[in-house]
């Protein structure tokens, strides 16, 4: 029988296998003697005259914490047909709540739309403007709102032409968190194309036709 008495509590050991999670395993100890099953395999020692302390061990690569994530925590960036163009929610497009109020939805996506046609010679003095003799008015628009916008941040608005006609132009388009994660709104916008002077629908000219096709899209998946 040996007279040194079994120690206790808890050890952390070096991984034995190699890798894996930490889990506890039982290990027994006499006075520096180390045994995996107990002290029945030292001789001279029963079972009532031991502690048992816990080793940490680690368990085999498949229960490893090294696992694809859920999908779920996976952020999922939103097609984005078309022309994608940053804008801007200021202070005073607040409601009450601290979240952007509904009206500015359209106002995000009229400063999209102008800054792309801007980009290429629009411009609402006619004298200056690529495309004489234009002048595109709102005729229909249509908003679907996903989730809410809070506070001043920096947004994406994504448009393309869903359809091109003799003075009109169907363009759909989505509202995005800046990284394209979360989509705020959606929905369609159609515009057409005015005589300035008589105020009735022209026809689109051709100039104003080759930049359309430039964002021609069929409609994408959600």
């Amino acid at each position: 029988m040996h007279d040194r008495p079994f120690s206790a509590g808890f050890e952390a050991t070096e991984d034995r296998l190699g890798h894996g999670a930490p889990v506890c395993a039982p290990i027994f100890v006499d006075d520096g003697i180390r045994s995996p099953t107990g002290p029945d395999d030292v001789p001279g020692c029963g079972r009532d005259s031991h502690k048992v302390i816990w080793e940490v061990d680690r368990l085999p690569p498949h229960t490893e914490a090294h696992q694809p994530p859920h999908p779920k925590d996976t952020p999922v960036t939103i097609s984005t047909p078309g022309r994608t163009v940053p804008v801007r929610v200021h202070f005073d497009e607040l409601d009450p709540w601290g979240m952007l109020h509904h009206s500015r939805y359209a106002v995000l996506l009229d400063r999209a739309i102008l800054t792309f046609w801007s980009e290429h010679g629009a411009d609402i003095d006619p004298s200056r403007s690529a495309f004489k003799g234009a002048m595109g008015v709102v005729r229909d628009l249509a908003i679907t709102y996903r989730a809410p916008i809070s506070g001043i941040c920096e947004l994406a608005v994504c448009f393309w032409v869903e359809s091109v006609g003799r003075s009109s132009v169907v363009y759909g388009f989505k509202l995005l968190s800046s990284d394209l994660s979360v989509l705020h709104a959606e929905g369609r916008r159609v515009d057409v194309n005015i005589d300035p002077g008589t105020l009735t629908s022209a026809p689109l000219s051709e100039a104003a036709r080759e930049v359309l096709m430039t964002l021609h899209e069929a409609p994408p998946p959600h």
